[in-house]
């Protein structure tokens, strides 16, 4: 019964601890940019050792960069090489652009990539290689069962392959799929709109199909399914994708909005953030920490470190201490905007104008009785020039003294 009092007092405390989640840090001009990932992704990793200070909130998933821009540039590339007669680049081209089409079911252009592969198809005839053409024939039936291609826009020769391919490729049964989603979402299949969940889709050819799922809020899910069966059921669950936002190295109060939107999408109080600028061969790290709770920046100390070998990680680790000691000391914000790459401000050379030499005083000439006694001949020149330096020199440190300040100090960085 202990262990169980015990574990619901440490599941409590974890609860209560300050959620932190860590952003990329961004760089300065000339920095790769793969360093600010990195280092993010030390310092997520030296968070997680942190069980009794702060509690880690995992990154969210990044929505996958949309290849269809791309994808319709090598089609459309690829349709161009084909009418030019460039049957070998049309093949290349057309090839890239379905493969990078069919990568995101959610984006895929589908109308595009049946008409890319009709072409591909036209393009490995011209070149003599009817088993890569029937290929994509096949491929397009499979997408695009009742498609028929139309007279006049396609050589006959491709038209009766791909009839006897469509032929051949129905022939060889059908399957239907079952799409389950949240309620009220939409499914569609190959591109073509199913209905709302459960959407059934029959007449199907064994293969691979693409599914796609919208929400009533917008949220969309996809998957390329593999139909080996006559009847196969799938459900897609659509996971929330948050935009993981990129700050430049000088915040200002609009990107406060920007946090606190972004704490609020992924549940953390705390949102550690920075930039790096590579400096020879070290790298200079400029941190600061968002707190939702007082929504400013709290300052955190520059790490600089090499960034070869364990030196991001011992970086990672002296930088999490700081964050470690900064939650629940008393509250000093940054005033925005701020740089956090901001050098300080160099030191002041001081231009220290050389010592006034003052010429001694000019000698007095002997009183008389020295020369009746004739001392003068026979005291040294030197004897009287020192005597006059110290007269001199003991002046000089009465001005001195009499001229010094009471108080104060002064501090000179050279």
């Amino acid at each position: 019964m202990l262990w169980l009092v015990t574990l619901a007092a440490n599941s409590a405390l974890a609860a209560e601890l300050p959620k932190l989640t860590v952003l990329p840090y961004a760089t300065a001009p000339g920095t790769a940019s793969e360093r600010g990932t990195r280092f993010g992704a030390l310092l997520g990793e030296e968070l997680l050792t942190r069980d009794g200070q702060l509690t880690r909130v995992e990154p969210p998933p990044a929505a996958p960069p949309s290849q269809r821009a791309e994808a319709l540039r090598q089609l459309a590339q690829g349709r161009r090489q084909l009418t030019g007669g460039e049957f070998q680049a049309a093949s290349v081209s057309l090839r890239k652009g379905i493969s990078l089409g069919l990568l995101d079911p959610v984006t895929a252009p589908m109308d595009e990539v049946v008409e890319g592969l009709v072409s591909l198809a036209v393009a490995e005839l011209r070149t003599g290689d009817e088993r890569q053409a029937r290929a994509a024939l096949a491929q397009v039936v499979r997408l695009a069962p009742m498609l028929r291609l139309a007279r006049g826009k396609y050589p006959p020769v491709v038209i009766r392959e791909f009839d006897r391919t469509r032929a051949r490729v129905l022939h060889a049964g059908m399957g239907s799929i079952t799409v389950r989603g949240p309620p009220g979402s939409i499914a569609y299949v190959d591109g073509r709109k199913a209905g709302p969940v459960p959407a059934v889709v029959r007449g199907l050819p064994p293969g691979a199909h693409l599914l796609r799922l919208e929400t009533p809020e917008g949220q969309k899910a996809g998957r390329i399914f593999e139909l080996s069966e006559n009847r196969a059921e799938v459900t897609l669950t659509p996971v929330p994708m948050v935009e993981v936002p990129r700050f430049e190295p000088t915040l200002t109060a609009g990107d406060l909005s920007r946090l606190a939107a972004h704490a609020a999408a992924v549940g953390a109080d705390l949102i550690l953030l920075g930039a790096l600028e590579e400096q020879g061969a070290q790298v200079r790290a400029g941190s600061a920490l968002y707190s939702v709770a007082a929504n400013a920046l709290l300052p955190l100390p520059e790490v600089l470190f090499a960034p070869e070998g364990a030196g991001g990680a011992v970086a990672a680790l002296t930088l999490m201490d700081a964050v470690s000691a900064r939650v629940g000391a008393p509250l000093s914000a940054l005033a925005l905007p701020v740089d956090l790459l901001q050098r300080a401000p160099p030191p002041v050379r001081v231009q220290v104008a050389p010592p006034v030499v003052t010429p001694p005083p000019a000698l007095p000439p002997p009183p008389p009785w020295a020369a009746a006694a004739g001392l003068v001949q026979q005291v040294p020149w030197w004897v009287w020039a020192g005597g006059a330096v110290v007269v001199g020199g003991v002046g000089t440190a009465a001005v001195l003294h009499a001229s010094r300040p009471v108080t104060g100090t002064v501090d000179v960085r050279w």
